[in-house]
Parts: C-alpha cells; sequence; structure tokens
C-alpha cells in the first residue's frame, strides 16, 4: 500500500496485494498508451506529522491527508475544510480466487479478481458529476448499483473515470480518477452530512488520483496524466443547450457568462440561426473566436426571406430555389409538409412535388416559392412578406445531382445540405453547421 502526492498533480492511492495475486492483473499504470507512467512515478515533496495510530502528509499547496491505520481509512483536509474520506464504510477489499467450502479454502489461480473501496464527499448539498456517459442527468442519482462498460460499441455507456464533486459552498472541487479499465459498478448513497460513493471493479488494482482544487485545474491535471483525447464532433462536447427561449442575444451571453463566472470550462453553444440577423450572428461568432470558443448554427430546412440575408440572396443568385416543372396547371398543388411523400412508394418526381406545392408568380419568375408557417401551406413570394415566411431551398434539377454522403431518395436532406452548405462558407467558416434532422432521422452524415 503506497500514498504519496505526484509532482504538480493530485494524491495517488494504490495497493498492490502480493506477487500471485498481480501476476495476472492488468497493470493500467505500465501502459504509456493510456497513462504518463512518468508523471504518475514523479513525486512532489510532503511534509509528514505522525502520532500512535496516524499519519499526516501535507502538501505545499496545502492539501494534507490523514492516514489512519486501525481501522485503516484517509482522510483528505484543505485549509481546515474536510473533503474526502476513504474507506470511511470499511468496504476496501481485493478479492484473492479463493472461496470458502465446508472443507476449507479453496484457491483458484484465475478465479475471482474484484477490489472495491468506498469514497465519503464530506458535504452536505453536493453534487457528483463525471465517471461516464449517461442518458439521464448530468449529476449522479442515488443508485444501488450501476454499471459502466469500458467498451467502445454504439448502445453501450463507455465512462471515462473522472468524479467531480462541486456546491456552492465549496471554494474546491474534490474529484477522484479511479485508475482501473475493467468493468466496474458503483453506488450512491445521500445521507443529511455527505455521499458516499462506492466502487467495484471486476478486476485490476485500487488505483485512485484524488485532486482537492477548483475544476479547470482538476481537469487539467487529469488530462496531464491521460493526455488529451481524440477532439469529439462538436455537438459532443460536454454540455451544450439549444432553447427555444435564445430568443435575444442577451439572453445568450447570459448563459455564457453564466458558465464563465462559474469558472466551468466551455467552448461551443448552439443556437436556432432562424431568430436572429446576420450581423448578430457574426458579431456573437466573432465574440466567440476571440474567447477560443465556437459557434454552431441548427438550421431549419427553410431559409427566411430577407433581402439582406446572405444565403437568401446567394440561392437567387444562384437558382437554387425549388422551380415551377413545365407544365400547365390551374390550380396550385398543396400538401402538407408533416406528412412528405415516401419515396419507396413513387417515382422521384412525383416524390419531390408531393413534398412542395407549385406555384407561378404574377410576374413569371419561376423559381420563388416559399412556405407559411401560419397557413401551413406554401405560397408565392409576392404574395407574402410577413416575417413568418421561409423560401424552400432546393432546385428541381438538383434531385439528382450527386451527393455520395447523403442518402439519395431523402430529399429533406439533399435541400438541408444546401442550406448548410451555404451558411457554412458565409457565416460561419469555423466549424459545420448541423441540421435538426441529424439528430431525429435515421441517415449517413453530410461531411461538408
Amino acid at each position: 500500500m503506497k500514498i504519496y502526492k505526484i509532482k504538480d498533480s493530485g494524491f495517488r492511492f494504490r495497493v498492490d496485494p502480493n506477487e500471485n495475486l498481480t501476476k495476472y492483473r492488468f497493470k493500467f499504470d505500465k501502459d504509456n498508451i493510456l497513462v504518463n507512467s512518468q508523471k504518475l512515478s514523479t513525486t512532489d515533496s510532503i511534509q509528514r506529522s505522525t502520532s500512535s495510530n496516524t499519519d499526516t502528509l501535507t502538501s505545499t499547496d496545502g492539501t494534507s491527508v490523514q492516514i489512519t491505520y486501525n481501522p485503516f481509512s484517509l482522510k483528505f483536509m484543505n485549509d481546515g475544510v474536510t473533503y474526502l474520506q476513504v474507506n470511511s464504510e470499511n468496504f476496501m477489499f481485493i478479492e484473492d480466487g479463493s472461496e470458502i467450502t465446508e472443507t476449507g479454502t479453496e484457491n483458484f489461480p484465475h478465479g475471482k479478481t474484484a477490489v472495491g473501496i468506498d469514497i465519503s464527499f464530506m458535504t452536505s448539498g453536493i453534487r457528483l458529476t463525471g465517471f461516464g456517459e449517461n442518458t439521464k442527468s448530468l449529476n449522479l442519482q442515488d443508485t444501488t448499483s450501476e454499471r459502466k462498460f469500458i467498451r467502445p460499441e454504439f448502445g453501450y455507456n463507455g465512462y471515462v473515470p473522472l468524479l467531480i464533486g462541486h456546491s456552492s459552498s465549496l471554494k474546491l472541487n474534490p474529484s477522484i480518477f479511479w485508475m482501473n479499465p475493467t468493468d466496474t459498478f458503483y453506488s450512491l448513497k445521500t445521507t443529511s452530512d455527505k455521499k458516499v460513493f462506492k466502487i467495484i471493479s471486476e478486476g485490476g488494482f485500487i488505483d485512485i488520483v484524488f485532486f482537492i482544487d477548483k475544476i479547470s485545474s482538476v481537469i487539467t491535471k487529469y488530462e496531464q496524466i491521460t493526455g488529451r483525447a481524440p477532439q469529439p464532433p462538436a455537438y459532443a462536447f460536454g454540455y451544450h443547450q439549444n432553447r427555444e427561449s435564445y430568443d435575444t442575444i442577451d439572453k445568450i451571453n447570459e448563459v455564457l457568462n453564466g458558465f464563465s463566472s462559474n469558472e466551468i470550462p466551455h467552448d461551443t453553444i448552439v443556437i436556432n440561426s432562424d431568430k436572429f440577423t446576420d450581423a448578430q450572428i457574426t458579431n456573437l461568432k466573432d465574440t466567440l473566436t476571440s474567447q477560443n470558443r465556437y459557434l454552431i448554427l441548427q438550421k431549419k430546412p427553410q431559409i427566411k426571406i430577407d433581402a439582406n440575408n446572405n444565403i437568401y440572396k446567394e440561392f437567387l443568385d444562384e437558382k437554387i430555389f425549388l422551380q415551377k416543372p413545365q407544365t400547365e396547371t390551374t390550380t396550385p398543388e398543396t400538401t402538407d409538409p408533416s406528412e412528405p411523400a415516401n419515396p419507396s412508394e413513387t417515382t422521384e418526381e412525383n416524390s419531390l412535388r408531393k413534398l412542395f406545392s407549385f406555384e407561378k408568380s404574377s410576374n413569371g419568375n419561376k423559381n420563388i416559392l416559399v412556405y407559411s408557417k401560419k397557413a401551413n401551406n406554401f405560397n408565392i413570394l409576392e404574395e407574402t412578406q410577413n416575417d413568418d415566411i421561409f423560401a424552400v431551398g432546393l432546385n428541381e434539377n438538383d434531385k439528382n445531382c450527386s451527393y455520395p454522403d447523403v442518402i439519395k431518395s431523402d430529399y429533406r436532406s439533399l435541400y438541408t445540405s444546401k442550406v448548410s452548405n451555404g451558411n457554412y462558407y458565409i457565416q460561419n467558416s469555423q466549424i459545420y453547421v448541423n441540421d435538426q434532422q441529424d439528430f431525429t432521422e435515421n441517415k449517413e452524415w453530410l461531411r461538408i
């Protein structure tokens, strides 16, 4: 059993069983692909004070750990505040593969190898965030048993075993890095004065790094041990919101300033671009760029009719808008856009025409059709100039054009790609624009 201060980082606590129990366990800390072994093994100088049943180790940053030997426990403190207690529930164990039977104890060379420990976060009302991907709330909820898979397959929740505690009553964030890559279970129980977090892993070692620091420093120190992960798509970054209540730039700034004032790392915000002018979006993007942050515009597949809208002007110039078929009609065809045609049941031409209604304007302009949200149908541009009017961005001649990464039969995807393409090059050159369908429809990704 050993505990020491990693240089410019947290305290590391590791339990090494005897050779018979370690020779077939995966040594996580020896794999330089997973962790920086040199960083883990480089120590800081600390002060030690001792008594009959305890030792106290104090680092230069003011964090100390009190070791009690009988019964064994650890207590992490800073500036007189106790942040963490380890094994206060006497839960720590290492399975050795043996089983007790009626005739005695039987030893199995490759038997059970689970390890476990309990860690108590010693603050009333503290919240715990992290320890993996969840489809539930951002903060972990009380549970008797939750499993985390260390697998990359879609449909499984993998986990990055960094758990961060946070509370408005705390100056620092007590956090743990559980260095164990095997399948892991945890339980969480809230009492009046603490949260008790218990961990069981199917193999490996009890090997933990404890951080008592501000959240930004915790993440930096964690990355110094593990390295930085490959950057995921922007929409998958830790936390972002896109709410219909983002009606004004002031509300967007309120959210961003809230993250900054609470020192919560953030680098991306998603907004509905239809609610803002080009100038507002450009100014917001420039502001975020100066902060090394990013803006994602979530586009609906319609374009607001506005003479000052760059995308709208480009679509007019390039004749990208839907054109009237060269057939005579006396009555405009209308359809409910909420019931698009099924391409598998119709021809390409009929499928396209069922998605939209067609009408020729009084001045002979055939290439502008618009969708009225209030009327829930399509009308010609000259008859409707309200703020709730959007133009549909698809030229009928483009229905057979080659987009290798888009399903050919999905015309909604096709005209969405044109909206995204225009927006990407004009307003938001740092990052691609995703459409709402990206999150709701089973289709291939469009990479711009």
